[in-house]
Formats: C-alpha cells, structure tokens, sequence
C-alpha cells in the first residue's frame, strides 16, 4: 500500500500539457506566466497525479483554497501559496529538488512573471482540454509501489515501476515477469515490454496461488498460472512389472526378469529388436539423449550397442563385472560409471572366440578436464549420479497443508477464545440484570406498601380529593414497577436463551478446535512415516540444478535449484517409479505396469483478461489503486477512483472475467485499500475521504462506516476470527474496530510519520506496520508496544505483506529493494531492483 496522498512516481510518465490556445491572449507575460505553471507545476499537479491532492490545470482549481490558504489570490500575489511556494517564501519550495519530471527551481525572472500575472487578475483563457502525454521510465528510477505474497509465503508478486515480476521466497529468485504482449506507449505506439504504461500501484495473489491481479493506470489485469497438462498417455500392456528406460526418441520397458519391450515414444509403436540383443535378460539399458541408439548391458555382461532405425546390432565384447550405469555415445561407443570411475569401450572386430574386453580410457568422475568426461557431460548433461533422496524435503504439498492445518488449528483456538469471552460477557450481563431485578423487586414491595397505606386513608377519608389522587398515583408508580420487573425478566429470559446459544456455540467451536488440532498432529505424524518423501527424482537437462520429483503420495513437482517448488501436479500420479525429461517442459512419467504418461510442466504466468485502457476513462477514470481476492479466489474487488471526486468499487468474476457489479460512488474520494473478511462474507475498503466502510462481499451492499480518520485510509485489515478490522491511515494514526457495533477499540498514534499500511499478525494481537519513512515494525494491538524492528535503511516504504501464519514479512519501497525477514527479524532475503525485460 502507499501514501498516495503525497508520493506518486511515474512511470512511462503521464505528463498534463496545456495546448497552446489555453495560454492567456492579450498581455504576452501572461502566457510566458502560464508556461511556467505548465512546465514547473501542471506536471505533477494534474488530474492523474494529483501531488498533495492538489491539480493545478484550469483557473477554476487555481483559484481553490488548499488547507485554508489561496492557491492563487487575483491581485494579490503575496497572499497566494502558489507564488509563496514557488518563490520560496514559505516551505516546502516548489518544485522540489527530487521531483520526477525534472523541473526546476524557478529563476528571479519567472517568479516575477508569476507575481505580475496574478496581480493582473490571473487571467486564463478557456481553451483546449489537457493533454497527456507518455513518457518512457526512467532506467534508474524503479520503486516497489506494491507487494502481495501468496497466503504459504513461498512466492510474492512485486511491483517494480511499471513491471511486475514473481519472486520466490526466500531464495529472491525471480522466476518470470508478468508483461502484456499486446501493451504500447500510447502517445508514440512503440511496443513495451512491461505490465503497464504506468507505475503499479496495486498487485493481489490469490490464496490458492493460481491467480495474480495488477492495477495501472485506467487498466487491469488478471494473470492465470500456467497450469500442468497431461499431455497424452502412452506404454504397452505388460505382463509382468518393470521400470521404463527413456531416451530422446524411444524408451524401453524393462521387466524385473530382464525381458524388455521397445517402443518409438512418438508414435508408441512397438519395436521389434535383434533377437541377440533378446538373447539373455538385461542388466542395464541406455538411450543416446538426441540419437536412435541404445546401449545395452545384458546379466551375462555382454557389452553392446543397437541402432532402432536400421537395425545395426554392434558386440562390444563381454565386461568383467556388471558396471553401475551405461552410457552410449555412438553406434559402437559405450561408457560405464563403475566404482567412482568413467571407462569407455569401443567396438572392434574380434579374432578369435574370446570376446573379454578392457577400457579403452579411463577417468575419475571428478576429473571434468579429461576428454571422456568432457564427451560425457556434452552429451549428457545430467549424467551425474542421481539426487539424493533422503536429503530431498517433504513434497511442498504437504509443507503446505500442515501450514494450513496448523494455521486452522490456531484459528480454531482463537475463536473459542472470542466465543467463551462472549459468554463471559452475557453471564456478566445477566448478573448485572439480576441486580437490577432484585433492585426493581423492592421497588414493587414499597409501591405496594405506598398503595396499601394511601388506600387505607381513602378509607377513613373517602370524599377527600387529595387522597383518592395520591392512591391513583401511588398505583400508577406500583404499575411502572411492575412493568420493568416484567421487562427485566423478559431481558434475563433473553441473557438465559443468549447464553445457552452461545455455549452451545463454544462447545461447537471447541469441538471444532479439538478436531483442528488433532488434524495437524495426526498430519504432521503421518509425515514422519516419509509418505511424502520423494521416491523419484530427476535433473532437468538445459536448466542446471532444476529437478522433477514423485513422492508416495503420488505428486509430482518441479524444484529450483533451492528445492522450491515451481510447479507441481497434485496425487496424479501415484505408483510411478520412472522419471525423465523430454525437454520443453515436457516430463515422461513411468508407472511399474508399463503405462506411462506424458506431462507439459510449464513455468510463468499468461494474461488471463484485462480491463481499461490509458486514453479511455471508461470503466475506471484514474489508476486501479487497490485489488483484493475472495478466499476463495473466485472473485476479485477492484478499487479505484477520480482524486477528489468519486472513489469506485468494482466486483469482478473470475469465471466469466467480467466486472458483474459496480459502486461508483462507494466514497467520495479513490478507493485505496481493500480486504475481504476471513469467511468472505464482508469487505472491508479504506478512501482518500478518511471513511473505511463495510459491505457485504457478495452484493457490495453498504452495511456501515468507519468514521474517525482524519487522511487517507491507505490499509484495512481483518484479524483471524473476522471481529475486528485494523485501519491505518496518513493521519499517523492506526486504529482497531470492533466491526458489529463499527466502535472504535484502539487509537494509537505512532508518531509523526504517514502510516501507508498495517496488517493484522495471524492468530496473534500483533501487528505489522509500514510508516512511511521510518522501519517496518511489529507492534501490539493494544497499546502499539514496539516487538521487532525490521531495518530499510532510508527507503520509504510503500508496501508490506505478511504470510498466513504470520512467519515471513515483506517489505519493498522508493530504493528499490525488497526485503524479507522472519517475524523474529531473522533477515532472508535483501533483493535489488534485478535486470528487468
């Protein structure tokens, strides 16, 4: 989130220019006045900028007040903040010395220009409407103006300047950049390589982690993860088990026997070989990576080679031991790892029946200047032996579910917290009641005895007036007292009904926890047994340290070179026990009945759909400044707005990619920040009209406001159980909401810094707070009692994201640089601004 009130970077930068026929006519120092407004002010004072919410294109907002002060006072120059500013009469001096379209300071000349200007009568000539006009970005200015990590904390989306790219944590890698192919400057329609023409302000990731969601200027879009394809399915009928031996062209599958079956990977046609390659069962076979060749090791240690298309069948000669993995290099070339060496076997024509053979060359693996390992890694690159799997980690899966189960489990406990907290409040309530009911008792027995006492002087004295008018008011008190002893008894009735229902509630919940809780033990047990340890594994060729892995659950995932999962097929493949690459992301998996499957394993992320465009207002008149997805990533709330003049809410379906609903005037100034509710059932949304407002989730039904901000709402968020709402706001202020009764909880003032954002710590009554120019701290919620520092050297930081258990922090801002700690400020990652497309 970012202070959008005072700090705006720009991209491919949005510059209002005033057409010549605006300039004043007439007097000639009235148009060179009017330049100077253009070139010094308008730039960053326009509609699209809007710098301190001030907008400086037409004499009508000149001559507005700002903070109680004149813009421009016809006539009187002294008393106009603009001239003030600019002349440096008053800070801060305008243009300031770091502004982005590099303007400068104004020269005694022009300050006398603008001095005899407004003392003229400001004079103005309605003419053309602003133009705008786009610029490229500057190479050295690329601010993170948004961060959102996914809820497991294992991937962020960031935006830096007008392009978004996707790092995964914590490793910094970056594994693709989110860039519309369609995308082009509008002003010179030259192509860019980019997400946007503007800087992006907002960027959402769905919980499931499929989806990714960036805001720029009057524009949308919605990025879809590429998703693993089971290309076809392919293998033979075989009637004994065995494991698939792959090549580029064929793969062989070979039974626990040593009988085999080739067939041609493309057409899944079956081979018929040499019947001496049939002659013994094997030991070992082996595809040449791009050639139709296959080497072969038969148990009885004959060495030989087979060409599949023309059916060359060469005898190499017999080995004098079984070697541990063969390798061929041509039609009558072979290499065999054995016992830590490389040897290499060639054919040749034998002369007489013994056929025994010796190394023709032999080399130590680790020896990568020798010639038969240089042949080897060049046609093999992943020859090495392969992963160790005991070192492997769990499937990410499974890291991922006991995440989720353990985060529940907390969740869980911390709404039979609130709910037994709500008990204890109605059965104080209800005591309090009872008091009050004893009190009313007494009442009732003293307007009782007032009756009986003023009836019994009616008697003695029925004709006196005074009398009979003290009895029909002492039955009138008795009959009021009595009515509020009824109406306390219907209230204890009610506290009785509450209380019951709300214990019946808690019981719910705590059986529920109890429920959650053995969930995640049973599930972080079962993980002990290795079920979800990797059973297989193989390195991707062309992309070193990469690897695919098949673990005993049945998921196949694809792992950087730190082991970080960058995609992965969930339970499909169960029983697989084979695993190579084809290259091009296609993954050949082997299964011990002789079927096999062929799966598509791409990487990056595709443009789903997108909305708006720079040079038309319609649908959003300004940037997307806020994003948020439903839990469960089916819908997706867009916020934006015109500065100072209307703030919008839209509801798009994921479905459909369409907006199916909209609140143009959802506040009165743009919408920046936007949550959904823990269930939701509500969203929450924070406007530069100091308002946070509730609505329902599904119909963005208004259901209340949040009034008590005095600047913008840059952050709205939800705690764990969906009580309570944590506002921040450029008003130096953070403030904690009970969200039934929109009551104010907590005020805390953190200073005098802009708070641009706070989020809620998982189950915990801790926060995370971005305050403009000073470290990202962890604070309570309850009196803002400081826990943890997290140093950004001088940056200004504009956004922050935490993960779903509250472990991993990010933070990113005007330097550039992202930054990850662990909540105990453990550092993980520090990653300048990378090499952008």
């Amino acid at each position: 989130m970012i202070a959008k009130q005072n700090f705006y970077f720009l991209s491919l930068v949005i510059i209002g220019t005033l057409s010549p026929t605006s300039f004043a006519e007439g007097n000639p120092d009235d148009a060179k006045a009017l330049a100077i407004i253009k070139s010094k002010c308008v730039a960053c004072h326009n509609t699209t900028t809007a710098e301190s919410d001030i907008i400086l294109e037409t004499r009508e907002q000149l001559l507005a007040a700002h903070n109680e002060k004149s813009l421009v006072a016809p006539g009187k120059h002294a008393e106009s903040l603009v001239w003030q500013l600019a002349s440096r009469k008053v800070e801060p001096v305008m243009p300031p010395a770091d502004n982005d379209v590099g303007a400068t300071p104004l020269t005694d000349e022009e300050i006398a220009l603008l001095a005899g200007w407004i003392d003229r009568g400001a004079v103005w000539s309605q003419g053309d409407a602003v133009a705008m006009k786009f610029r490229d970005l500057p190479a050295d200015k690329l601010p993170i103006q948004s961060v959102a990590m996914q809820p497991d904390g294992t991937r962020a989306a960031v935006a830096w300047g007008n392009r978004v790219g996707v790092v995964r944590i914590p490793g910094g890698e970056v594994e693709g950049w989110l860039l519309d192919p369609k995308l082009t400057n509008p002003t010179t329609g030259a192509a860019i390589k980019a997400t946007d023409v503007d800087f992006v302000q907002a960027v959402a990731i769905s919980n499931d982690g499929q989806h990714i969601a960036t805001g720029g200027f009057r524009s949308f879009r919605l990025w879809k993860k590429k998703a693993p394809e089971k290309e076809k399915q392919v293998g033979i009928e075989s009637p004994a088990p065995g494991k698939w031996i792959v090549g580029g062209t064929h793969a062989a599958f070979v039974r626990d026997d040593g009988s085999f079956t080739l067939i041609d990977v493309q057409s899944n046609a079956v081979l018929n070989p040499n019947t001496l390659v049939l002659g013994q069962p094997l030991h070992q076979i082996s595809f040449h990576p791009t050639e139709p060749i296959v080497a072969i090791c038969r148990k009885d240690q004959i060495l030989l080679t087979y060409h599949l298309q023309s059916g060359e069948l060469k005898v190499l000669g017999k080995l004098n031991a079984l070697p541990e993995q063969i390798f061929v290099l041509g039609i009558g070339d072979v290499a065999i790892l054995r016992a830590g060496n490389l040897e290499s076997y060639q054919y040749k024509n034998f002369e007489n029946p013994s056929i025994d053979i010796a190394p023709a060359a032999t080399a130590g693996v680790a020896d990568a200047a020798n010639p038969l390992v240089t042949a080897l890694t060049a046609a093999y690159p992943d020859w090495r032996p392969a992963v160790d799997l005991a070192a492997m980690p769990n499937s990410p899966y499974a890291d991922w579910d006991l995440a989720t189960l353990q985060w529940q489990a907390q969740i869980a406990a911390r709404k039979v917290q609130s709910a037994e907290g709500d008990v204890k409040a109605a059965q104080e309530e209800l005591k309090g009641e009872e008091t009050n009911k004893q009190t009313l008792d007494g009442e009732v027995t003293k307007g009782q005895t007032a009756v009986d006492e003023a009836k019994k002087e009616l008697a003695a004295k029925p004709e006196d007036m005074p009398i009979a008018e003290k009895v029909k008011k002492a039955e009138a008190g008795l009959e009021t007292a009595k009515d509020a002893v009824k109406r306390a008894d219907e209230r204890i009735v009610a506290l009785k009904e509450k209380i019951t229902g709300l214990e019946t509630v808690t019981n719910q919940m705590k059986q529920a926890s109890e429920q959650a809780q053995k969930a995640s033990t049973d599930f972080q047990a079962q993980l002990g047994t290795g079920v979800s340890k990797p059973t297989i594994a193989a390195a991707e060729r062309g992309r070193s340290g990469w690897k695919a892995i098949v673990d005993q659950s049945g998921s196949l995932s694809l792992l950087d070179g730190a082991n970080q999962t960058v995609t992965a097929v969930r339970g499909q493949v169960k029983d697989a026990n084979s695993l190579k690459s084809l290259g091009n992301d296609r993954w050949w998996i082997g299964f011990g009945n002789g079927k096999a499957e062929i799966w598509k394993l791409p990487t990056g992320w595709d443009l789903a759909a997108g909305l708006g465009s720079p040079l038309d207002a319609n649908p959003f008149p300004d940037r997307v400044t806020a994003l948020a997805f439903s839990p469960d990533a089916s819908k997706l709330v867009i916020g934006s707005g015109e500065p100072s003049r209307s703030g919008m809410i839209y509801l798009f379906d994921l479905a459909s990619n369409q907006i199916v609903k909209s609140l143009p005037d959802a506040h009165s100034d743009v919408v920046v920040s936007l949550a959904y509710s823990p269930d939701g059932a509500q969203l929450a949304s924070g406007g530069a009209d100091r308002m946070a407002k509730i609505w329902k989730a599904d119909s963005l039904e208004f259901i209340k406001t949040l009034e008590g901000h005095t600047h913008h709402v840059n952050s709205v968020s939800w705690n764990c159980d969906g009580r309570q709402l944590l506002t921040a706001s450029a008003d130096t202020t953070v403030k904690v909401w009970n969200v039934s009764t929109a009551q104010q909880i907590k005020t805390l003032d953190l200073g005098d810094a802009e708070l641009n954002a706070a989020v809620f710590v998982a189950q915990a009554d801790q926060m995370v707070v971005a305050a403009s120019t000073q470290p990202v701290t962890r604070r309570n919620t309850s009196d803002a009692g400081q826990q943890n520092a997290y140093a950004c050297d001088s940056d200004y930081t504009f956004g922050i994201a935490i993960d779903r258990t509250g472990q991993r922090i990010l933070a990113g801002g005007s330097q550039g640089t992202l930054r990850g700690w662990k909540v105990d400020q453990t550092a993980i990652l520090k990653l300048a601004t990378p090499t952008v497309p």
